[in-house]
């Protein structure tokens, strides 16, 4: 018997239960499913298109900056906007994430884009995040092949991208759309 197992049979010894009793797993299934969720706040209590620009505003207060497009595939020439805008590198780092490998690269010009984690090297950086969180400016992000943590720590300039309508009122529904993710992408360390 494991030590794990050990300290729950004492628990229930002491308890005078087994663990199998249906009325013991009702309450909890009960309590589980009608716990009080919170309050949230006013603010991020808006219409999808008022949230996106909160979350917009609340990432420009953090020092960011945030573009709106109107569609993904505008996002390798906002992105080559945005180097020549600093004066850097025609040079990104991506994850194998299949949504920024499904963006037409080529049309962005001289860009060079490469795949794979940051060795350091690399100054600018892209990754996708799978959530955001308007009343604080917040974007969760996942770990793993497909968006290495590396390309959001190491290169100087990150660039994220998300989708307008995964941006949450708060941090509930991204704990939520956790669970959703493929198994490469699973939050098994999400970056907030």
């Amino acid at each position: 018997m494991s030590s794990r197992s050990t300290l729950f049979a004492s628990i229930r010894a002491s308890l005078g239960v087994t663990g199998d009793e249906p009325a013991r797993r009702a309450a909890v299934a009960e309590r589980l499913a009608t716990h009080p969720r919170g309050v949230i706040p006013a603010r991020g209590q808006l219409p999808p298109r008022e949230r996106v620009a909160l979350f917009a505003q609340m990432v420009e207060a953090a020092n960011g900056s945030a573009t709106m497009l109107a569609s993904a595939d505008e996002v390798p020439a906002a992105v080559a906007a945005l180097l020549r805008q600093h004066n850097l590198p025609m040079q990104i780092r991506r994850g194998d994430d299949p949504r920024l490998a499904a963006l037409p690269w080529g049309k962005a010009g001289t860009l060079d884009v490469t795949t794979g984690a940051s060795d350091g090297h690399q100054l600018v950086s892209i990754s996708h995040a799978f959530a955001a969180v308007a009343e604080t400016g917040t974007l969760v992000m996942a770990s793993g092949p497909d968006n290495p943590t590396t390309l959001n720590f190491l290169p100087d300039t990150h660039i994220v991208v998300i989708d307008a309508k995964d941006v949450a009122a708060t941090t509930r529904p991204c704990g939520s759309a956790c669970a959703t993710l493929s198994p490469s992408m699973r939050c098994r360390a999400p970056s907030i």
